[in-house]
């Protein structure tokens, strides 16, 4: 082999090098660009669950007030029932007394 076929040699060697990194840059770019739509993706996915989330809370916590709330007129009406009869039995007390 004289030195100009090594030389030809070499630079087909040298292009085919350069074509496959040309390619390999291609694939590396499209997976780059699939990476970032996914991250993209996974970040909005994560966006709405904390939103979903959020709300959820919120509406434990305004479940939990109306919860609170019903208790205390439950509450309330229930001392208002008690002391009505606790007057019930007094009336019917001072009544009894007054008949003896």
């Amino acid at each position: 082999m004289n030195t100009r076929q090594v030389e030809n040699s070499a630079q087909q060697q040298f292009d085919n090098l350069q074509e496959q990194l040309n390619i390999a840059n291609q694939k590396l770019w499209h997976v780059e660009q699939n990476a970032e739509n996914v991250v993209a993706l996974v970040e909005s996915k994560a966006q709405a669950l904390e939103t979903e989330t959020e709300a959820r809370r919120k509406a434990i916590l305004q479940q939990e007030v109306i919860i609170t709330r019903k208790g205390n007129l439950l509450e309330e009406t229930l001392n208002q029932e008690r002391m009505k009869h606790m007057l019930t039995l007094e009336e019917g007390q001072v009544l009894e007394e007054t008949l003896r």
